[in-house]
């Protein structure tokens, strides 16, 4: 069960210790070698059936990191914001075929955006030389994918937690099991957004629409000569900054309050999530 990547397994004080995986984040994508298209169509059939039901859990399973170059130089921005930064912290990294888009391409649908897209790192050095799902890459190819999927229109996003994150996920509302909570079923928290919001330079601003195309979210709309933002759509993750020709966005923090700050580590969100499941039950 651990080879299939069903559950977990950690070396203890002389014996081994097991524990389950959640289905996301977890045995899901343990199963990017094993998955074909019966498996593709098992899981899309619980997901519409559930109606992405395991979104509305709470907190997020992912949240969106900003792209770092649509945040002003003079705002301060805590490391697990900066996916540069994070990358920069690791000491191996690695790539691997993002298994939503593996899994709607069995189904026949999919899109053209990259398919090996997904980051894993690890504070150790050499841990994916010998792995048959990542392909092992240098610092300097991690920032370039990164900056690669920033161009291709992609948005990053993580696990929920500010220490001890293995992997950055560079996602489309289209394909990423996740973020189609956002497109198909409108569970807006199904990605805890970032800690920042769009505003517009309407001096600077020529509504060319480069904008309204790049948003995933649809938080952006054209009326006339003027760009409508729909803050309550805002995930925050600066594609629409990047892609605007003459600068006319930026990102600004949020109010204070309007985001939680995310649990601790991974140990800190699975109490989180578990506490909210009892109370919710």
């Amino acid at each position: 069960m651990v080879a299939k990547g069903l559950i977990d397994i950690k070396k203890g004080e002389g014996e081994f210790a097991y524990a389950l995986r959640p289905f996301v984040v977890g045995f899901y994508e343990g199963q990017l070698s094993r998955m074909d298209a019966e498996m593709a169509e098992l899981f899309e059939q619980y997901y519409h059936e559930t109606r992405g039901g395991i979104l509305r859990d709470t907190p997020s399973l992912h949240r969106i990191i900003p792209v770092g170059r649509a945040i002003p130089l003079q705002v301060d921005i805590h490391p697990f914001e900066r996916a540069t930064e994070i990358l920069e912290g690791a000491l191996s990294w690695g790539v691997r075929d993002c298994i939503c888009r593996k899994q709607q391409q069995l189904l026949g649908k999919g899109c053209s955006h990259p398919l090996e897209s997904c980051l894993v790192f690890a504070p150790v050095k050499n841990a994916f030389d010998r792995s048959t799902v990542d392909r092992a890459i240098t610092k300097e190819e991690a920032l370039s994918i990164l900056r690669m999927t920033e161009d291709a229109g992609l948005v990053h996003s993580s696990g929920n937690y500010r220490d001890g994150i293995e992997y950055i996920c560079n996602c489309c509302t289209c394909c990423c099991g996740i973020m189609r909570g956002i497109a198909e079923y409108g569970i807006m928290s199904a990605v805890a957004r970032a800690d920042f919001q769009i505003a517009l330079k309407a001096d600077s601003c020529t509504a060319c629409g480069d904008c309204v195309e790049r948003c995933q979210f649809h938080a952006l709309s054209l009326s006339g000569t003027v760009v409508n933002i729909d803050l309550a759509r805002c995930m925050g993750c600066g594609l629409c900054v990047v892609a605007c020709p003459t600068e006319g966005l930026r990102l600004d923090r949020r109010k204070s309050g309007e985001v939680l700050q995310p649990p601790a580590d991974i140990a800190d969100w699975r109490a989180q999530r578990s506490s909210s499941k009892s109370q919710a039950g």
